[in-house]
């Protein structure tokens, strides 16, 4: 079987895992609870007038505005169907990590190697330029 096949049939097999259906589940629960996503988008909205507040020096407002946010926080944490989502999201992404390290622990490639394929150097890890 070649490599891409096998990745192929592992995509499939995660894609059955129940951690992904788990968090299908819990994603589907919350497209459908009108609360749970207006929590979401309003905690986003609100950080979003917290960097506007903060970007014009109206230090009254983003004191309030932050009030704001720590509770919608403390309303997403209590919000059941938010925080399977949650739960659910994070152990899939854990089960992919896992997948992923196990894959790279049987291939290594020297950084001063890799960076050879680069134009710019090497990766630093926050220009942006290798995505």
């Amino acid at each position: 079987m070649k490599l891409i096949d096998m990745a192929k049939a592992l995509g499939d097999e995660i894609s059955n895992s129940d951690e992904y259906a788990r968090f299908l589940s819990a994603q589907n629960r919350y497209m459908l609870d009108e609360k749970a996503k207006e929590l979401i988008n309003t905690f986003k909205r609100k950080q979003q007038v917290l960097e506007f507040t903060k970007v014009n020096n109206d230090n009254a407002d983003s004191e309030r505005i932050k009030r704001e946010i720590n509770e919608l926080f403390y309303e997403i944490e209590e919000n059941e169907v938010i925080q399977e989502l949650n739960d659910s999201l994070n152990e899939f992404l854990i089960l992919k990590q896992s997948i992923h390290e196990k894959i790279e622990s049987t291939t290594y490639i020297n950084e001063d190697i890799l960076s050879l394929s680069k134009k710019c150097g090497g990766c630093k890890g926050n220009c942006g330029g290798c995505k």
